[in-house]
């Protein structure tokens, strides 16, 4: 990710959203929309750099704004259950299907990718019902996240998951995947260890582990794209 500020421009079709900036060839027959990474939605720097990221990866890449320009802000006193209350599946879900619907209809987008970070791992998981016309899904470090939401996937599912996560802890790792096995539509997971949760978005970069961590998973990402969009 060799961007050190955010390259692409902000989009408005009936949901905010940001459009990553690409120096490579758009293949317009893969697509990645990222539902976001954690509550504190798309405004941050280093959420813009991630999608940017997929953009010079060759993905037209496409991050709805899941909280409609109001994230939780980064304070000690936030009041984490009320925010979260404020955005069920049923308010979330309406903009995901924003998003989707835009590549498809509007763009002709042909696959269509979705990654998810924390708070959005969650959706990128739900468009993978079958239903929202997504090919291919990732997610890091998700956050509340069920049994029922992973026993619906229809289609490829990546993740890449924190060693010390309580939003997402081994043994919910450890049946995920048993699932996604048993369910047979392809999936891949990596642990990754140092790291907690967040670390695929805002790994401290002087620490050579997290370093690390956070550069494999963006990898592991794309390449698990690529290769079931091919």
């Amino acid at each position: 990710m060799a961007f050190i500020s955010p390259k692409g421009l902000i989009l408005v079709t009936g949901a905010n959203g940001y459009i990553g900036s690409t120096i490579v060839n758009v293949s317009l027959d893969q697509r990645i929309r990222c539902p976001r990474d954690d509550i504190t939605g798309i405004q941050p720097k280093e959420n813009k750099l991630l999608v940017d990221g997929f953009a010079r990866e060759g993905f037209v890449t496409v991050a709805p704004d899941l909280f409609n320009g109001s994230p939780a802000q980064l304070d000690p006193n936030l009041n984490v259950t009320e925010f979260l209350n404020k955005h069920p599946p049923e308010v979330t879900d309406p903009i995901v299907k924003t998003a989707v619907a835009y590549l498809r209809d509007v763009l002709g987008i042909k696959k269509i990718t979705a990654s998810g970070y924390c708070f959005g791992g969650r959706y990128a998981v739900r468009v993978l019902n079958g239903e929202d016309a997504v090919d291919v899904g990732f997610t890091a470090h998700p956050s509340l996240l069920t049994t029922e939401e992973v026993k619906a996937v229809q289609r490829p599912l990546g993740l890449a998951n924190a060693e010390n996560d309580p939003a997402f802890p081994l043994q919910q790792q450890t049946e995920t995947n048993n699932i996604l096995g048993q369910l047979g539509h392809g999936f891949t997971a990596s642990l990754y260890s140092g790291v907690e949760h967040g670390f695929a978005v805002r790994a401290n970069l002087s620490d050579l582990e997290q370093k690390f961590a956070k550069e494999e998973a963006f990898s592991q990402a794309a390449r698990f794209f690529k290769l079931w969009t091919q």
